[in-house]
């Protein structure tokens, strides 16, 4: 009897799941009117989407408006090839001779550039360009939209689209100078296409789709090998009769589309290069990020592995620079030796391909980790408005306040025990010596400031050893406002004289001479907030930070205060959704559901990217901003759990409900 009443009640839930995972095809959903709504949520979508992006580059405006580099620094070289092709006319090959063994020019596909040099005919191409990425990200979320209603009932594919349009990933990385989230658009339309021609197979929708995975390549060659994984795909949920013509078709388009490229590398280098190099570099960086004990020699980042190469080839002219000379010959041969390392240690290996792909099914992480891990982790919205003034100072600006070392010292307090703090007279300065902690903060002072305004803090300041960075927090030092950290490189002569105790107080002072450093930030609610001196980040030795004048100059009310209202809602949902812990079991469930459902085929189509990058990309050294494109379709996943557990939280209500009526009526009867 139990065992029957069980199977009766698993049947129940298989239908009940079924009709949950069942596009709504009822008749108020019918012609006209579900045009009418899918359009009206598609401008939702997308209006929601724009917005968040357009909080996120009012966040970093400042930092975006001083030019200050995105974390890898790699938008000089899309900036130098663009300048190129503007000036020379020469969109893939330059009219100069390439010298054979200088790869620099397909170190990344021409896409980009290709962009960025259309865009210099404006006035200002920076600006034009983050909008596109804006307004392209946006879209993405709209193209999520339209992904999963085809599949499954509108409101999943309404949550869905809501996940993509708050996604704080996306948000941050589309409004830096970057083609990680234009790559994103091109797949979700050609998976939107494939499920289109499931439903109405037609030859031009399949060319159309592999066009667009081409397209993605030219901006990242990441998916490159994308377009042969969706064909298997086609050639599965495809009739008999159209698969082989259509899986063909897709991928001859996608090869296409990527062709010009390939053709001009033979034409410059005459060798076969697809795309660009490079998968040699990623695969040895890729080995270190887990090899935290050195057993393979391989180096971690980029500027070790040129002098890895001058050691390995016994070429000291290969130390200079990562791709010339002989840019092809030595990521061939960093290939071979990542492999040599795959081939001898499989088992760890294969551990090191799962960890990764751990990491790329992360939302976030409390305490990040060392880069590129801690890329998992990027700012939510503001709370508060960000700066909203131009932060350019001219010579007749008065400062509203001013601070020396002494007063420094004076008001200052030692936030760690183990930091040193003393006063130097010749010149002036304040030497803040940190303690061991990785990024405790070692020293702070009060700044009074006014209530809702725009703030500029110069700090006169140099780095004598370690890694430090100065910051602007809330008086109770929990929220920054503004930081910046210091750099070392040019200390390093510095350090070793220091550490051979043949530096003179003269020569230090001339080997690290004070600078400028600017801290722009919005007060808020605020009288006062604190300059603080922090570390930042282990170092072998402990950071010593000399401080000197500090000035804090008012720029003005700042605007759109109102803003702080959708920040509110916009941050606290990015808060709550966005944890691996709440998020990734969502994404497990709707898996689970569309099982039970059987829709196995709408499985099939929405976990074919995230698989593709899970397999490639997990072999490679992967930042979070590589594999973006996985979470749109995962994020579809969880809009199916988040779907089925408003429709049972609802249909308990209505039982809820329907019961205590009842109640209600048979305890008034006479």
């Amino acid at each position: 009897m139990l065992v029957e009443n069980t199977r009766r009640s698993i049947n129940l839930a298989i239908a009940w799941m079924r009709g949950l995972a069942t596009p709504e095809t009822s008749a108020h959903l019918a012609g006209q009117s579900a045009r009418r709504l899918r359009t009206a949520m598609c401008c939702g979508v997308f209006l929601l989407a724009l917005g968040v992006r357009v909080l996120y580059f009012e966040d970093n405006r400042v930092d975006i408006e001083r030019g200050k580099s995105f974390p890898t620094g790699l938008e000089k070289h899309y900036q130098y090839e663009a300048r190129r092709i503007a000036s020379e006319g020469g969109v893939l090959i330059p009219r100069e001779a390439v010298a054979p063994g200088d790869v620099r020019l397909i170190v990344h596909p021409p896409g980009y550039s290709i962009l960025m040099a259309a865009l210099l005919r404006f006035g200002d191409p920076d600006s034009a360009l983050i909008l596109i990425q804006i307004f392209c990200d946006a879209l993405a979320a709209v193209l999520v939209l339209l992904v999963a209603s085809q599949m499954l009932p509108v409101t999943a594919a309404m949550f869905a689209a809501l996940l993509a349009a708050l996604f704080p990933h996306s948000s941050y990385y589309s409004v830096w100078q970057s083609p990680d989230t234009l790559a994103v658009a091109p797949i979700l339309l050609a998976v939107y296409l494939i499920g289109r021609l499931c439903k109405h197979p037609r030859l031009a929708t399949a060319i159309a789709s592999g066009a667009l995975i081409g397209v993605s390549c030219w901006l990242r060659a990441n998916a490159f090998l994308m377009a042969p994984l969706l064909a298997m795909v086609m050639f599965v949920l495809l009739e008999r009769g159209r698969r082989l013509r259509h899986s063909m078709a897709f991928v001859a388009a996608s090869l296409v589309v990527i062709s010009p490229i390939t053709i001009r590398n033979a034409i410059i280098y005459h060798q076969f290069i697809p795309i660009s190099v490079g998968s040699g570099i990623t695969l040895i960086e890729g080995i270190a990020d887990y090899d935290r004990q050195g057993r393979f020699g391989m180096p971690q980042h980029d500027r070790d592995v040129a002098n890895k190469d001058a050691e390995w080839h016994g070429r000291s002219d290969y130390a200079g620079n990562l791709w010339s000379p002989d840019g092809i010959e030595r990521d061939r041969a960093r290939f071979e030796r990542g492999l040599g390392v795959v081939r001898e240690n499989p088992i760890w290996f294969l551990g090191v391909m799962l960890l990764r792909a751990k990491f790329m099914l992360s939302y976030d992480n409390p305490n990040p980790p060392d880069w590129p891990f801690n890329t998992v982790s990027v700012p939510t919205v503001s709370a508060e408005p960000r700066v909203g003034h131009n932060t350019s100072l001219s010579a007749e600006a008065l400062p509203a306040a001013e601070l020396t070392p002494t007063e420094l010292m004076t008001n200052g307090n030692l936030e760690s025990s183990s930091a040193g703090l003393s006063l130097d007279q010749d010149p002036e300065s304040l030497q803040v010596t940190g303690d061991d902690s990785a990024f405790g903060d070692q020293f702070s002072a009060p700044i009074a400031v006014n209530r809702n305004s725009d703030f500029l803090i110069t700090v006169m300041s140099t780095l004598a050893g370690g890694r430090a960075a100065i910051k602007v927090t809330s008086a109770d030092r929990r929220i920054a406002l503004a930081s910046s950290i210091l750099n070392s490189d040019s200390n390093e002569p510095a350090r070793k004289e220091r550490k051979a105790n043949r530096l003179s107080a003269d020569e230090n002072r001339a080997l690290n001479p004070m600078r400028a450093v600017e801290l722009a930030f919005a007060s808020g609610n605020r009288t006062e907030v604190r300059l603080v001196v922090s570390n930042n980040g282990a170092a072998s030795e402990r950071p010593i930070v000399k401080l000197g004048q500090v000035r804090a100059f008012e720029l003005g009310a700042t605007p759109h205060l109102w803003s702080r209202y959708p920040r509110a809602v916009i941050r606290g949902a990015q808060k709550n959704l966005f944890t691996t812990s709440r998020l990734f079991p969502c994404v497990l469930l709707g898996s689970f559901l569309l099982v039970l459902a059987r829709r196995r085929r709408v499985l099939l189509i929405l976990l074919a990217v995230p698989l593709y990058y899970l397999c490639v990309q997990s072999a490679l050294h992967t930042e979070y901003r590589y594999i973006l494109a996985i979470h749109y379709f995962l994020f579809v996943l969880a809009g199916t759990t988040l779907f089925c557990a408003s429709r049972l939280i609802g249909e308990v209500a209505a039982k809820i409900a329907a019961y205590l009526k009842h109640d209600t009526a048979n305890s008034s009867d006479p």
